[in-house]
């Protein structure tokens, strides 16, 4: 008979391939089909094919920074989510393998401790989110220790939209910060050519001036801190906020005098929970600074921009947990009254509403604070609860509780009536107090400003809640291109008859105020406000806060200077901004269909002011029916006008024109062809004739144009660029601007055409369409804003302030920072709750945007601090001149702030730092700063002393107090977690010492045994390898308690990791695995069976639906989830069947028990 390993017989048979090597064979086929993109030239991302070898400028830079290593760091701008570059992808960023020099920059995930994560992220997110104030860049880096700012300008921008090289590096450059030297640049200019077509309104909206900046440019920091450093204990800045103050009261100049005399700065809310550091803090005379950050609100990490939820109630939760909110834990111990909160009625007044919350709002991909749910009963018509965005909303819920009970019979509905609205909903379900349901049907009526009434039997409720059960659209396979949906404005009437409505007002932190109290008189005090806003160049945002409306309480009566930051309103209209620039009043009025969103210089006058640097252009979509008008203040007969029209490929560029005057349709005219430019805002003028027309009002109309095309980066769709028009020629106009403006280099005769309609000349020039250069315009309007005194942009307690707005016209144009100073001196503030509102910017034509009201120690005016020292040597509410202090100088009446000892640093290294302490007085406490992230991991000692846990200082810092008993000591600073991992390095080594020798050892043993098998001439052990328990093999029977526990524990197992359901299928199959005699083959075939169905069924529903693949593209599949997890579990239960059964095996003491062959005979038991 032959033998288990084969012989004559077994050779006879030949070889026929079992069920491993089928399995096998599958696999392989399975892969070769799922690796096709390979063999089609379609496996890498055509944008992530690009050469990656490190330029040449990128060691330069990383060179020259490390040979002006001054002990301070290295600030990168911008962040990204992930560093990919024109030249190549490296993920993480490549300045940190180049250089050996500390680097601070942003990535997506927030590494490093909490307080350097926050700094950090209310620095980037201004540059990402476009509302960066500039000035705040030099105080900022010098408290975080840079001694240098490299611009970035050769990230891929379009990947994850980040800035834009072009507009940052004007925002750098074109009126430098002081304390930011001048570039010094590495690489060639990097253009704004990204790989994917994305041009929009921020890129047509950036000066034509601006040139393309360079890869990478360094700018020195003048007066940094080192990073081993002291402050006095002195008048500490007490902030009640987080880095958010800390950006603000850089930018508004109140962070300089601290960061340069080495004051300390302390956050209120980090002192919580250690009432006697704060009181040590107001002893040692702090200023206060108490700002309207550290906002309750949601928090996301899931990118770089649009991180923060709206700010909400204490208390209040969303009506559904939101995954996405994860919320750095910067201060874990503070309370409301550390935090800037949500209030719905000013202080004072009866509220109406307590309470409203929803289920969601926005977009699944970005907080879209804009959208809140407030948004749905705040009374303003123009905006709007809204959810759904990419997604469908069905099964969303608002819902409103009020402040008292209300009767009513009805409530009106309005739907969203401004932004895309090309998605409805058309039935919902009102819920009152959780009774009975009313479902109604939208009519059309409910998307006007009449709103749909909703009738129902008159009930007594506080709690409406509001579910969509349906829209126009339903359930599609993609919701690109689909707005969101939501209510304008849900009605419901009061006692009175009247809508009950929310009024929001943000009220500010009352920590430091509280635990000073009446002392707090004797501490300077500053109440800083900052706007929530959009950059109005992106569209697809709005302002999160149109006004300032902030409440807070004074302990004791308070004389404030009051100062702070406008700007232009973006949405204001055409004629009201140009009043406001001083235009003169005597030039035609001019007006338009639209204008670039974000852009002031784009406006209907560029037209018209003689100035080709300049143009009108529209927003971006389809060209025609824009139309331009100008109303001259006497009749005009002309027969023909000039037009400079815009021809860059970049802007549509109109092919007919249709002319109205005095509302009379005088007709179309032909616009002859005109061919594009190479220069980025050329312009090509041509001559329109017509029959002869007198009147006053005359409107240019786009009937016609060659639509220049991009795409949508976030919904692939199509877009059509705007046409702009840089100068037109109507001759006769008041303005004395006869004929466009035309500059030199004419293009050939070739550009020439003469037909019956028109003529097109070849005269080249280029339009600044986002704002240019000083020309014609700059003319007609004055170098200096009028500074005219105005009451309707501030009210305090319902009271007007007259305030004055100064600056350039071009600042204003340009949107930049504009000086707020009060019209009527300083400001007197009794005890109590005071309301601090703005006007709206979009109907008055300027937004406030920061506020800063500072009060002296003794309780006068701070004069001089922040913006108030701005303007030195400006007229007075009195009318007289005063020089000021320095921004944040020594109060009046009071010392300067003590002196800090020297300290100098003797050697360091990555782990450590070894000082020596010179200078101190015995007795005089200091602060030791150590400019590293907060951690409890650095440890300090005195002359060997222990200096105790680190506190939190400067925003990021590690701070000890030290309290010298001799004028000079040693100080050393060491990173006591490297400890660890120097004990791990040793364990490692020995480790591995250890496995070496064991397998010298083990191998030498095996070769004696195979020697001495050879010399007894016995069989030669096998190899020691990993065995497979074959399909054949008869298992072992199991008795019936074990099998029982083994089913209810892998049962309950299951029912926690997954559900009810898995847990009984689980228990079931363990219990056919242990006691059929077959029965394992359901733990064997059933993970195969569970993975397939699921498979086939993601196929089907992918298939059908075409779901789109982004971050929620999982939950399509929720129906299925339970089959994939049961692949897993009956896997695991497989797994413990084989050792239960294994276990009663060896008890048993008998060999394994094959199944019997097909022919009787027991079949071979090869497990190896």
């Amino acid at each position: 008979a032959p033998t288990a390993g084969g012989g004559a017989g077994g050779a006879t048979r030949g070889w026929r391939p079992g069920v491993p090597q089928l399995a096998m064979g599958l696999v392989l086929v399975l892969i070769a089909a799922d690796m096709s993109p390979l063999f089609r030239g379609e496996f890498v991302e055509p944008l992530l094919k690009r050469p990656e070898k490190v330029p040449a400028y990128e060691t330069q830079v990383a060179r020259a920074l490390d040979a002006g290593d001054d002990g301070s760091r290295v600030l990168e701008l911008p962040g990204a989510d992930f560093s990919h570059y024109r030249w190549g992808s490296t993920l993480d960023p490549v300045s940190e393998g180049l250089m050996d020099r500390p680097l601070v920059l942003r990535e997506l995930i927030p590494y490093g401790e909490a307080g350097t994560v926050d700094l950090v992220r209310s620095l980037d997110r201004r540059i990402q989110e476009g509302v960066l104030e500039t000035s705040a860049v030099p105080d900022l880096a010098r408290l975080m220790g840079v001694g240098d700012v490299m611009l970035r300008s050769n990230l891929a921008y379009e990947r994850y939209r980040t800035p834009r090289p072009r507009s940052t590096w004007d925002l750098l450059t074109s009126t430098r910060p002081a304390g930011l030297g001048a570039p010094r640049t590495f690489g060639p200019p990097v253009a704004e050519d990204p790989g994917i077509p994305f041009t929009d309104e921020i890129t047509l909206g950036t000066k034509t001036t601006v040139p393309d900046p360079p890869a990478l440019a360094v700018f020195p920091v003048s007066g940094t801190q080192p990073i081993v450093r002291t402050a006095t204990t002195a008048r500490p800045l007490l902030v009640s906020g987080n880095g958010e103050a800390l950006v603000d009261a850089a930018a508004s100049g109140l962070l300089a005098e601290p960061v340069a005399s080495g004051r300390a700065i302390l956050y209120a809310p980090e002192l919580a929970s250690k009432p006697g550091e704060l009181k040590q803090a107001l002893d040692d005379g702090a200023d206060l600074l108490v700002s309207d950050t550290n906002r309750l609100r949601a928090e996301r990490w899931t990118g770089v921009r649009e991180n923060f939820g709206y700010v909400e109630q204490p208390g209040v939760a969303p009506l559904t947990r939101d995954p996405n909110d994860n919320r750095l834990p910067l201060f874990p111990d503070e309370t409301t009254a550390n935090e800037t909160t949500l209030t719905l009625h000013a202080p004072g007044t009866p509220a109406k509403i307590a309470a409203v919350t929803a289920s969601a709002y926005g977009n699944s991909f970005a907080y879209g604070p804009w959208d809140r749910p407030v948004r749905g009963i705040d009374g303003d018509i123009n905006t709007a609860w809204r959810v759904g965005a990419f997604t469908d909303p069905t099964g969303e819920a608002w819902q409103t509780t009020l402040a008292a009970p209300t009767t009513t019979d009805h409530v009106r509905l309005t739907q969203p009536l401004s932004g895309p609205r090309n998605r409805w909903i058309t039935r919902v379900t009102l819920t009152f107090d959780g009774g009975s349901p009313v479902t109604v049907d939208l009519s059309p009526s409910s998307r006007t400003e009449l709103g749909q009434v909703v009738s129902f039997p008159a009930r007594t409720f506080r709690t409406l809640h509001i579910q969509v059960d349906a829209t126009n659209y339903g359930r599609q396979r993609s919701y690109d291109n689909v707005s969101a949906v939501g209510f304008a404005e849900v009605e419901i009437p009061g006692a009175d008859g009247k809508a009950l409505t929310a009024d929001e007002v943000l009220r500010m932190p009352s920590d430091s105020l509280d635990a000073a109290g009446a002392s707090s008189l004797g501490h300077r005090l500053a109440l800083q406000m900052s706007r929530d806003r959009a950059n109005p160049a992106e569209p697809f945002k709005q302002d999160t806060e149109e006004i300032i409306s902030r409440s807070f309480a004074l302990p004791t009566a308070r004389t404030f200077a009051l100062t702070g930051t406008a700007r232009i309103s973006a949405y204001s209209a055409d004629d009201h901004i140009d009043r406001l620039l001083g235009r003169p009043s005597n030039l035609p009025v001019v007006a338009s269909s639209g204008r670039l969103p974000g852009s002031i210089a784009a406006r209907s006058s560029s037209a018209f002011d003689g100035d080709i640097t300049t143009a009108w252009s529209p927003g971006i979509g389809d060209p025609e029916g824009g139309w331009l008008q100008v109303v001259s203040p006497t009749p005009i007969t002309t027969s023909s006008v000039t037009m400079s029209l815009v021809a860059d490929g970049r802007h549509s560029v109109p092919t007919r024109i249709g002319l109205v005057v005095d509302g009379q349709v005088v007709g179309s005219v032909g616009v002859p062809p005109v061919t594009d430019t190479s220069q980025r805002g050329g312009t090509r003028q041509v001559t329109l004739t017509f029959p002869a027309v007198t009147g006053s009002t005359w409107r240019f109309v786009v009937d016609d144009a060659r639509t220049v095309k991009s795409i949508d980066p976030i919904s692939r769709s199509p877009l059509s660029m705007p046409v702009g028009i840089a100068e037109i020629g109507l001759p006769g106009l008041a303005s004395g601007v006869t004929e466009a403006a035309g500059t030199g280099t004419g293009a050939g005769a070739g550009q020439s055409a003469t037909g019956t309609q028109g003529t097109a000349a070849g005269t080249q020039g280029t339009a600044g369409v986002g704002g240019g250069s000083a020309g014609a315009a700059s003319a007609l309007l004055p170098a200096q804003l009028p500074g005219t005194c105005r009451d309707d942009l501030l009210s305090i307690d319902g009271h007007p302030v007259d305030l004055r707005i100064d600056g350039s016209t071009s600042d204003a144009v340009n949107r930049l920072g504009l000086r707020v100073s009060t019209c009527g001196g300083a400001l007197t503030l009794g005890p109590g709750e005071h309301v601090i509102r703005t006007g709206d910017g979009a109907e008055l034509g300027m937004d406030i945007d920061r506020l800063l009201l500072a009060s002296d120690a003794g309780g006068g005016p701070w004069l001089g601090a922040g913006d108030a020292g701005a303007a030195t040597g400006a007229p007075t509410a009195t009318g007289t001149a005063t020089t000021g202090t320095a921004a944040g100088g020594t109060p009046a009446g009071s010392a300067a702030a003590g002196t800090a000892p020297r300290i100098t640093v003797q050697s360091s290294a990555a782990t450590s730092f070894t000082a020596q302490v010179t200078g101190a007085q015995p007795g005089t406490p200091f602060w030791l700063v150590l400019g590293e992230s907060l951690s409890r991991g650095w440890k300090a000692t005195v002359n060997g002393a222990d200096a105790g846990e680190p506190r939190l200082v400067d925003g990021y810092a590690n701070g000890w107090r030290i309290t010298p008993t001799a004028a000079a000591f040693t100080v050393t600073l060491t990173w006591a977690p490297q400890q660890i991992v120097r004990y791990s390095l040793v364990l490692s080594a020995v480790t591995v010492v250890f496995f070496l020798a064991l397998l010298l050892l083990t191998t030498r043993r095996s070769r004696r045994r195979v020697a001495a098998a050879h010399a007894a001439g016995a069989a030669v052990p096998g190899p020691d390898l990993p065995t497979v328990e074959a399909w054949s093999i008869r298992p072992a029977r199991v008795d019936r308690r074990t099998a029982a526990y083994a089913a209810v524990g892998a049962g309950l197992l299951a029912t926690v990791l997954v559900s009810v359901s898995a847990g009984i299928v689980v228990a079931l199959a363990t219990v056919i695995a242990l006691l059929a005699p077959r029965g394992r083959w359901l733990t064997r075939v059933g993970p195969a069976v569970c993975l397939a169905v699921s498979a086939l069924y993601v196929l089907e529903v992918q298939t059908r639906h075409s779901l789109p693949t982004n971050g929620d593209w999982v939950e399509a599949f929720g129906r299925v989830a339970t089959v994939s997890w049961l692949a897993v579990l009956l896997l695991a239960t497989d797994q413990l069947v084989a050792v239960l059964q294994g276990r009663r095996r060896a008890a048993a003491g008998s060999p394994t028990q094959p199944l019997a062959g097909p022919s009787g005979t027991e079949a071979t038991a090869d497990t190896h």
